[in-house]
């Protein structure tokens, strides 16, 4: 007998009454038809020894019902929750705010294995809201409550450092330790969404998991944000080369090169391992699992980023990372390699350095993409060496360089006054002014 493959909608649309129907990519996914052609989604798990079957939903395209997919990804949610130790039909006793967040955060993200620095985030813009309203019952919460938790995290108050962590700090700055004293991150329109957006999946969840039958987040709507358009102008890139070459750590410089010339994101860059670059052919294959996308991404290596590679790679012939960072190491065991965690302070040093103002590291992605259009690249191009999938994505991050702007307005006229030169004046034919022009005149 085969292996099983996947279920599709073609086969659970043709599955016949009294049938079960098994998927082959989740275990204990199935559709289960009655003898009377009602067809519903099942999950069979085992806990403590004793089998268990839990519902779904029905199959349909109708409200309230649910493609393959949609059905597939609750069984991986559960399968999660079986493969730690818990019981699916059990996680329905949730009642409050507090409930329903520790099951998208426990439960739900690392059975769809969201990043750690997603759930983070997500735990920090839920946690003021909790703190007022977690212990409200889930049903109970209103489009009015959401709309509230949204405005407050943007014009949400940040408390200053204390006199107590400033006094901390100087004792530790006396023995020659570092603590950092910035106050956590003023509230921002963007985590405002970020919260929105946590908290419509959380709800769909409830509705999923029959806690409630409505999600209150519909018809809030998310605050309108401007396109940051800023990238470096070409005398700026001069400058924060400099710097760079200026720069006393040179880990930390050239990995703001590679960012500048690739266009590449921070974390593809810092967990970036030599075992993806092909030198000789100068190619940078990136790895899914490093990718925003989920998709392995390929980009050529220009000249420069060729030579750099092969300086830092002669430098260091034996490390795993492109950029390590600081090894760890459990007594009796080998120290085990981690690549480096940030750019923050070598980034604010050598933007400082260089004179710049108002720069964050996204905008070396920016300038990047900025570059290439303003040589004359198409969209696709750009698109593709950025690793976007969507156009309206890769039209976000360009902008063509005032010199660029300048040239091509210049043949535009240009071209526009060979036009007029070449029409034969004799088929201009002459107005007669209107009444009202001449009275003007």
């Amino acid at each position: 007998m085969g292996k099983r493959t996947a279920m599709t909608d073609r086969e659970a649309q043709a599955a016949k009454p009294g049938a079960w129907l098994w998927d082959g990519n989740v275990s204990g996914f199935g559709l289960r038809v009655t003898p009377g052609g009602v067809k519903t989604f099942m999950f069979r798990y085992r806990v403590n020894g004793v089998q268990k079957f839990a519902k779904i939903g029905r199959y349909g395209e109708n409200p309230g019902e649910k493609s393959v997919k949609d059905a597939r990804d609750q069984a991986k949610v559960w399968a999660g929750m079986v493969a730690n130790g818990k019981d699916p039909m059990g996680a329905r006793e949730a009642e409050t705010l507090t409930d329903l967040a520790d099951f998208y955060l426990k439960d739900y993200a690392p059975a769809r294995g969201l990043k750690p620095i997603t759930v983070k985030a997500a735990e920090i813009v839920l946690k003021p809201m909790l703190a007022t309203m977690g212990g409200k019952r889930v049903s109970e919460i209103t489009p009015a409550d959401i709309r509230r938790a949204h405005s407050e995290a943007k014009t949400r108050k940040v408390r200053p450092v204390s006199a107590k962590a400033a006094r901390a700090a100087a004792r530790a700055k006396a023995k020659g330790e570092v603590i950092p004293l910035s106050p956590p991150p003023a509230p921002t329109i963007h985590q405002a969404n970020r919260l929105l957006v946590v908290l419509s999946k959380m709800f769909s969840l409830a509705i999923e998991q029959g806690w409630r039958t409505d999600n209150p987040c519909r018809g809030v709507s998310k605050y309108k944000i401007s396109r940051r358009e800023r990238y470096f102008a070409e005398d700026e890139i001069g400058q924060l080369l400099a710097a760079c070459d200026a720069y006393p750590n040179q880990n930390a410089a050239n990995a703001i090169r590679l960012l500048l010339y690739t266009g590449a994101r921070l974390n593809e860059a810092l967990k970036a391992e030599w075992s993806q670059f092909d030198l000789e052919g100068s190619v940078w294959e990136k790895p899914s699992a490093h990718t925003k996308t989920k998709i392995v991404h390929r980009v050529p290596l220009s000249g420069p980023v060729h030579q750099l590679l092969s300086d830092m790679r002669e430098a260091n012939s034996v490390g795993r990372f492109v950029f390590p960072g600081a090894s760890s190491a459990e007594p009796g065991k080998e120290p085990v390699e981690r690549p480096r965690a940030d750019l923050k302070r070598p980034w604010a040093q050598i933007c400082k350095a260089a004179g710049i103002k108002n720069a964050r590291r996204h905008d070396l992605r920016r300038t990047t993409a900025s570059l290439m259009a303003s040589a004359g690249d198409d969209r696709q191009t750009i698109g593709r060496v950025l690793g976007h999938t969507q156009a309206a994505t890769t039209d976000s991050y360009v902008s063509v360089f005032q010199h660029a702007q300048a040239a091509a307005v210049k043949r535009v006229g240009e071209r526009m006054a060979e036009l007029r030169a070449a029409a034969p004046a004799g088929k201009v034919v002459p107005l007669r002014a209107a009444d009202g022009d001449a009275a003007s005149a």
